[in-house]
């Protein structure tokens, strides 16, 4: 009787139980994620990073003089020789 409740006890202490643990803290990180991607992909400031991102390259091709971008497209433009 003792070797059983041992075995069981064994069993549940060095198998069972750290797999639950495993999966539930798991499970809670994916859940932040989930949540964190939600609220970061509605947000203004992943879309203020896009224009910033636009914006940098066209000022940096802007002081060649040869190349413009639009911010709403993101298309660059040059200017001698129509769209690219």
């Amino acid at each position: 009787m003792f070797l059983k409740a041992y075995a069981v006890f064994r069993f549940v202490f060095l198998y069972a139980l750290p797999v639950i643990v495993f999966v539930f803290c798991y499970w809670r990180i994916l859940m932040v994620i989930r949540y964190q991607s939600k609220v970061t992909s509605g947000s203004r400031a992943g879309r203020l990073t896009r224009i910033h991102v636009v914006e940098a390259v066209t000022a940096s091709t802007n002081v060649e003089g040869t190349t413009s971008c639009n911010v709403k497209t993101g298309q660059a433009k040059n200017a001698e020789h129509g769209n690219r």
